[in-house]
């Protein structure tokens, strides 16, 4: 065991209380069901199905949308698989759950001493897939003592990695293999005492995914409310967002009156701080959750529902793309793309670099920096995903790799 991985256990096993206690707040802070908060202590609330199982941990809705087209690929081709998805939101929970009666879902164990233990003696996975980010030395360890095989998919930029390079190294050493979302991440691996070997490629698999479900009568519901008038998105918008999408949108408003703005917050419970927010401007807007039809003077549709970015996406030929004006990295750019919205982002995006590159490079995407950049964007008139085969080519290869190499191990 390194220094590094010495001193993550003993201080994981002195803050054990405290962590725990921030858990129990977090999961009731993200309205999930009190009743599941065992989950998170590694105590199932459902049974293991029979037959092979593959547990993927993904923490929330971006990372499982990063694998999932692996899962279904994988249950495509093997009737007799079954997939335990953990997730450490509500939101992600949500999603798994709609995957069908092969996917069991629960929350994602702490990685405490004894969580690890009890979370794998009853689920006993055939094989765990790792999604994007999570650091868990002793679930990882526990994994390699019982030979279940592991995998990381999708890693991406992280400042634990550089910061604990040797502790990040035996963890993504016990992986037989790694995929990483840039194929510049691969030059990471000497700095952790691994092998580039170890990584079967560098290929953002988002952009395989297919696109985001539309129900088509709600889309035509919407495209017929909004009319003929002018429309732009911004989407998972977080509070270091929300002053600069304002002001641009009133800057619109004075080249073009009758503008709409689609604003989806990345948190649906945000919804009332930003209606507030936007009657402190006076300006005129509805709730989605509402199920109020738009009026011709709502200038903003606060889109605080679930499930239905791919519609506003589809709907917009423009999309500000949040968590891009502060530290969080960026969202996933390949979402508005493969669905013809031209995307605009902040100075921030270093969780998919490459991808918002390679999308700039073709004409689907611009950085902008200020509001008035962004109002002298939204109102372009360009929907279009001809260019885009050339830049996913790598990611649905990838992704055949990976499916072909999982079903081996199994």
């Amino acid at each position: 065991m390194s220094v590094q991985s010495g001193l993550y256990s003993g201080a994981t096993f002195l803050a054990a209380p405290i962590l725990r206690y921030a858990m129990r707040r977090k999961h009731q802070k993200m309205s999930a069901p009190a009743s599941r908060l065992r989950e998170r202590f590694g105590h199932a609330t459902l049974p293991r199905p029979d037959g092979t199982l593959i547990w993927c941990h993904a923490a929330s809705m971006g990372e499982l949308r990063a694998v999932l087209p692996v899962i279904q690929d994988l249950m495509s081709r093997r009737s007799d698989v079954h997939f335990l998805i953990s997730t450490t939101t509500q939101t992600g929970a949500e999603m798994a759950e709609k995957l069908g009666d092969r996917v069991t879902h629960q929350f994602g164990p702490l990685d405490l001493p004894g969580i690890a233990a009890r979370f794998v003696a009853h689920w006993r996975p055939n094989m765990a897939v790792i999604v994007e980010n999570e650091l868990l030395p002793r679930l990882t360890r526990h994994l390699s003592a019982k030979n279940i095989p592991q995998v990381t998919l999708n890693l991406r930029p992280s400042r634990t990695r550089q910061k604990l390079p040797t502790l990040a190294g035996e963890v993504l050493n016990r992986s037989e293999f790694i995929t990483a979302n840039s194929a510049s991440l691969i030059d990471e691996a000497p700095q952790m005492g691994l092998s580039k070997s170890k990584y079967l490629g560098g290929a953002d698999l988002k952009s395989s995914a297919d696109p985001l479900p539309i129900d088509p009568v709600m889309a035509a519901d919407l495209a017929r409310q909004i009319g003929n008038r002018p429309c732009w998105l911004a989407c998972s918008v977080h509070p270091e967002d929300d002053e600069i999408v304002l002001q641009a949108h009133e800057k619109v408003l004075q080249k073009q009156p009758d503008t709409l703005l689609i604003l989806v917050p990345r948190h649906p419970d945000r919804a009332a701080q930003l209606a507030t927010m936007i009657d402190v401007l006076s300006l005129k807007h509805m709730r989605r959750s509402s199920g109020q039809g738009l009026a011709e003077s709502d200038q903003i549709l606060l889109a605080d529902t679930m499930g239905e970015t791919g519609l506003f996406f589809a709907q917009s030929a423009v999309t500000l793309l949040g968590g891009s004006f502060g530290q969080r990295g960026g969202h996933n750019p390949w979402e508005p793309a493969v669905l013809g919205s031209y995307t605009l982002y902040g100075p921030d995006v270093k969780n998919a670099t490459e991808a918002y590159e390679k999308l700039r490079k073709i004409g689907m995407a611009q950085m902008v920096q200020t509001a008035d950049d962004i109002a002298s964007l939204a109102l372009m008139a360009r929907k279009s995903t001809q260019k885009l085969d050339q830049v996913t080519q790598a990611g649905r290869a990838l992704r055949g790799q990976i499916v072909d190499r999982i079903l081996d191990l199994i």
